[in-house]
């Protein structure tokens, strides 16, 4: 069940057929999760999509009103369902508007809906992942145009694998969907630069990673060094990958474990929730 504010308005989830959202992907959002009702790195997805607005010379709600909406719509998810576990999708475009050149006010919407995992089996045994080559600079801003993602996403599952890695000259950037990690002699690489989203917890996981003393490389691995290789999300967290293309890589890791361990307990600590795998 799906439960939306438009505007700051609990109803039906109806968009203008003239959202410039729509017409031109003229917007950005923000994707998380919420652990027992509370979301998870609220303000750090706050402060991106505030930025990422700007960028595109939106003016964004106040990340007080954000927040204040957010609630209210979990609120009502929870008492229609009795769900306490939301995927959290933060919209803000240019508002209505055909032409080019409009510039009118905003328009912006949270949409809670039904938290969907990858199965505890995936995060014991690993998931399959397929590289795809890309050649034209991504842009690093969360913006709405996500077409090249849903095709690399959509090539993936027919390749029979989760996610799709994107590369260039063979040196690995993000997923479809996620940022990548990789251990290559016993250091942590991933890469940073402008064709690549710097994802939320892809930050938390390089901190944990740096209080926990390991090497950090920030820079693309080539993923057929890697020891071990993961993805990052905000809805799925961490994800172990035992098979790239055609190579298989084994068990999960022992850094991917005790980073998930880590992690997961840092979400507790923020959040009250008990986590588990199941």
């Amino acid at each position: 069940m799906i439960v939306c504010s438009i505007n700051g308005v609990l109803g039906p989830a109806v968009v203008s057929v003239l959202d410039r959202g729509a017409l031109y992907g003229d917007g950005v959002f923000e994707v998380l999760r919420t652990y027992g009702n509370a979301p998870h790195a609220l303000e750090a997805h706050l402060t991106r999509l505030t930025r990422g607005a700007a960028a595109l010379g939106i003016t964004a709600p106040s990340p007080a009103t954000w927040r204040d909406e957010l609630r209210a719509v979990v609120r009502e998810r929870t008492f229609r369902t009795g769900e306490q576990d939301h995927a959290i999708r933060m919209v803000v475009t240019r508002g209505e508007g055909a032409g080019l050149d409009h510039d009118g006010p905003a328009s912006w919407r949270i949409i809670a809906s039904a938290l969907r995992l990858p199965s505890a089996q995936m995060y014991r045994a690993g998931i399959a992942v397929v590289t795809q080559e890309v050649r034209r600079e991504r842009a690093s801003l969360k913006g709405l145009g996500y077409v090249e993602s849903v095709l690399a996403t959509r090539h993936a599952r027919q390749m029979g694998a989760h996610e799709a890695i994107l590369v260039r000259d063979g040196l690995a950037l993000e997923g479809a969907s996620s940022n990548v990690f990789a251990v290559i002699e016993g250091a942590l690489h991933t890469y940073q630069g402008q064709s690549a989203l710097m994802g939320v917890t892809r930050r938390l996981v390089l901190e944990a990673a740096g209080r926990m003393g390991h090497k950090i490389v920030l820079s693309a691995p080539r993923l057929e060094e890697a020891s071990e290789v993961f993805i990052t999300s905000s809805i799925r967290e961490m994800l172990p990958v035992t098979k790239v293309n055609d190579r298989p890589l084994g068990s999960p890791g022992p850094l991917f474990s005790r980073l998930h361990e880590v992690y997961r307990a840092a979400i507790g600590q923020e959040t009250g929730w008990t986590l588990t795998t199941d």
